[in-house]
């Protein structure tokens, strides 16, 4: 598979696990807010990791051992007989590249024009907003300089804004000592908590992942979560947390009217403002938080290691079944294309050049010498099969009419697996065998060939001892 195709793959299965944690994060919403309201925010954060980290496609790649021991590229999905699937991934990943690649251009081009309203900014000095501010800063131990305080004539609200060089900005409005305390631990508590930093992830978690539409409701509930833990913070310094009915009123005398903001706006700043449908939500929030019996923070913690680990578990554990998936789809869909029954009673199968190994790197080269198999010399392969991996010697050259002599010793007499030759076009000759056994198999016309052992089995082949010549037609 190609690199975009691996990439929709790795995005696709992300999304589609990230999706039931979400589900999984709503049920035990209220569990959280009865251990601790802080929780929710946190927990709906290792969620948006798990969305942005491709933890199940690191999983398959760990699982799948052939793409892990240096045998070709690593991290590709060898779909080997089902070519048609891998073509159909092949033409949607390239959709979904294209349709991804100008959402993220649209989406930088508007928030480019959207900064544009910044070059207006007056920087704010001398005066009791810039007193205040300092002040706030060095009680939340926010070092000078890291955040910057102006003015703007065309905000409406007070915002915090960038996520690399923060700016806290005020509209042409005075303001009392007391509401400038207000706004500037509410804003700078979303530079605490680095809301604007999630906000961004969550953006580009959207643009790469539009196909899946539980995603889109993401930046909202992140922003919300993000105001009421802003909330939370404000009041707990100011020292209003029992006095949050002279917060909220506070928040509606300095934004008088609901801001309307546009969904692509949302990302791009953390405002003060007031929400005819979110405001009641975020007054039962603080309210809970404030006469919750909050648990301790070791026990905190621990029931968020519990949730990370349990997140990261169910995501790595959906990549392993996807490579069994993929395992149990390359066995149904061999391409047999004759079998034949030799006098001996033994079955052969032989395969079709282009449904049987996709990609020649796949064999694992294990002979120690790479010089041509010649009549005159015997040639041994003394190996660990690993489970599920296709090995082989290097290539030689046999003429059509020439057969091949293998014999294979094996310690355990139950052993099941494959022996063959495969050609250079991937057609394959190959005996189901158990145990030890010997086989001559005919080259049908001139070319390249390898002798390859395949263990189906999910556990290794400790020994195997394969002894192979090339023998002139009778």
């Amino acid at each position: 598979m190609s690199l975009v195709s691996q990439l929709l793959v790795a995005v696709t299965i992300s999304s589609m696990t990230s999706t039931l944690l979400l589900v999984a994060w709503r049920l035990l919403r209220c569990f959280f807010m009865a251990v601790n309201p802080k929780m929710v925010n946190v927990a709906l954060r290792i969620v948006c990791v798990t969305y942005f980290l491709p933890i199940g496609y690191i999983a398959i790649l760990l699982t799948d051992h052939h793409w892990m021991k240096g045998l070709g590229s690593a991290g590709k999905l060898y779909f080997a007989r089902t070519k048609y699937i891998t073509g159909l991934i092949r033409v949607v990943a390239i959709v979904w590249f294209i349709i991804a690649f100008f959402r993220i251009l649209r989406c930088c081009s508007y928030n480019k024009k959207w900064c544009r309203k910044l070059k207006d900014n007056i920087p704010i000095n001398g005066e009791l907003a810039a007193k205040v501010f300092n002040k706030v800063c060095k009680e939340l131990d926010i070092p000078g300089g890291k955040v910057t305080l102006q003015r703007n004539p065309l905000m409406k609200s007070p915002m915090i804004v960038h996520v690399f060089h923060p700016q806290v900005l005020l509209p042409e409005q005075d303001y009392t000592e007391k509401e400038l305390e207000l706004i500037f631990y509410h804003e700078l508590s979303h530079f605490k908590h680095h809301d604007l930093k999630w906000k961004t992830i969550v953006v580009i978690i959207t643009m790469l992942q539009g196909f899946n539409p539980f995603v889109y409701p993401l930046i909202s509930i992140i922003g919300f979560w993000a105001e009421c833990m802003a909330d939370i913070s404000a009041l707990e310094e100011t020292g209003n947390i029992q006095n949050m009915k002279w917060y909220f009123e506070k928040i509606e005398s300095l934004m008088p009217e609901p801001i309307e903001r546009k969904k692509k706006d949302k990302y791009l700043f953390a405002a003060l403002y007031r929400s005819d449908n979110s405001m009641v939500r975020r007054i039962e929030i603080v309210e809970y938080y404030r006469y919750a019996h909050i648990c301790s923070k070791q026990m905190t913690a621990g029931l968020l290691t519990a949730f990370l680990f349990a997140s990261i578990m169910f995501v790595a554990e959906v990549g392993i079944c996807i490579v069994d998936l993929h395992k149990f789809v390359y066995r149904v869909t061999e391409n047999i294309s004759k079998i034949q029954i030799l006098a001996d009673g033994t079955t052969e199968h032989h395969v079709d050049g282009e449904g049987w190994i996709r990609n020649p790197k796949l064999i694992k080269m294990n002979l120690m010498s790479d010089q041509e198999v010649d009549s005159k010399r015997l040639n041994f392969l003394h190996c660990e099969v690993e489970p599920n991996i296709c090995q082989a010697t290097c290539s030689f050259y046999a003429k059509a009419g020439q057969r091949v002599d293998v014999s294979v010793g094996v310690r355990l007499i139950e052993v099941d697996y494959k022996i063959g030759i495969l050609s250079e076009d991937r057609g394959a000759c190959y005996v189901q065998a158990q145990g030890s056994i010997s086989h001559n198999f005919s080259i049908e016309k001139d070319g390249k060939y390898r002798v390859f052992v395949k263990n189906n089995r999910d556990e290794a082949i400790s020994y195997m001892l394969i002894n192979y010549k090339l023998l002139d037609s009778e």
